[in-house]
C-alpha cells in the first residue's frame, strides 16, 4: 500500500497518510522511504521537490508543503 500511495488531495493529508504506512513497516532504508514519498506526490509538486534535492522525508515534507 505504501508503495501505490499517491496524493489526491493536500500535502498534509498525503503526509498523514504516507506516515500512517510507513510506521507499519519496519527496516526500510531512509532513502527508500524518500523516494516513495516524492513519486506519490502530484507531478507538479514533485518536480517542484526534486529539483532541490531534498537528503530526507522531513526535507521534502517541508518542501512539499511550501
Amino acid at each position: 500500500a505504501l508503495f501505490k500511495l499517491t496524493q489526491t488531495g493536500s500535502v498534509p493529508t498525503y503526509l498523514k497518510e504516507f506516515e500512517d504506512l510507513a510506521n507499519r513497516i519496519i527496516g526500510l532504508m531512509a532513502p527508500f522511504l524518500l523516494s516513495c514519498f516524492i513519486s506519490g506526490l502530484t507531478p507538479e509538486i514533485r518536480r517542484a521537490v526534486q529539483a532541490h534535492q531534498p537528503m530526507t522525508v522531513d526535507q521534502a515534507t517541508g518542501l512539499a508543503k511550501l
